[in-house]
């Protein structure tokens, strides 16, 4: 479902593959330190991979922290998790044999990417809940995917991303057309890409994609 909100942005769906029983080999992120996740990015088959069993484990623990049915809350987070994946699969696309693949700028930056979409659902969506953003803010996060929340202070020129993050649907394209651009200068780590928003001067990026 946030997956389809995508489309805006001219983002061609890759396949995704439910794991439905646990299987650390399955269940790894081999570009995170083989660190094991809810869902997972493949960059060379190029597939999204969700493992049923952490997302429930996740939604376990959601359910003290909200007084909504244990079904409302694993609908949310898994769809929270399928953005964040394809939001990746997404910057592939972008930049192609360009994309490289950085932890500590790539996880901050598609989990703040996940919130500006979850912002514009609420915003633009009026009869849909606001629990996507609920559940997305209230997720305990480890290191470095809880590294979003200091992309919201990064300002391009003068104007913090958070602000853009909240406009309309053209802002949503901007915001990955802006991001996009930043990745594609290969930052090192996250103080690299502060500097490079920060110094941002590509305004053609700016304008809506249609005008590109």
């Amino acid at each position: 479902m946030l997956v389809n909100y995508l489309r805006c942005i001219n983002y061609e769906p890759v396949p995704e593959i439910t794991i439905l029983y646990f299987d650390p080999d399955e269940c790894k992120a081999e570009l995170l330190d083989s660190l094991i996740v809810p869902g997972k990015y493949d960059p060379k088959k190029r597939i999204v991979y969700i493992c049923e069993p952490l997302v429930e484990d996740v939604v376990s623990e959601l359910k003290d922290k909200f007084s909504k049915s244990y079904s409302e809350l694993y609908f949310t987070y898994r769809e929270i998790v399928r953005l964040h994946e394809h939001i990746h699969a997404c910057i592939h696309q972008m930049l192609g044999a360009c994309w490289e693949y950085e932890p500590y700028v790539d996880e901050p930056v598609t989990e703040f990417l996940c919130y500006c979409v979850i912002k514009h659902v609420a915003e633009c969506e009026e009869n849909l809940p606001n629990l996507f953003l609920e559940v997305f803010e209230k997720i305990d996060r480890i290191r470095p995917y809880d590294m979003w929340k200091d992309v919201l202070d990064i300002k391009v020129n003068g104007v913090r991303t958070e602000e853009i993050c909240e406009r309309t649907n053209w802002d949503l394209k901007l915001i990955f057309r802006v991001f996009i651009d930043a990745l594609s200068a290969h930052p090192k780590n996250f103080n690299d890409l502060r500097c490079i928003l920060e110094k941002y001067d590509r305004w053609y990026a700016l304008c809506p994609m249609e005008i590109i």
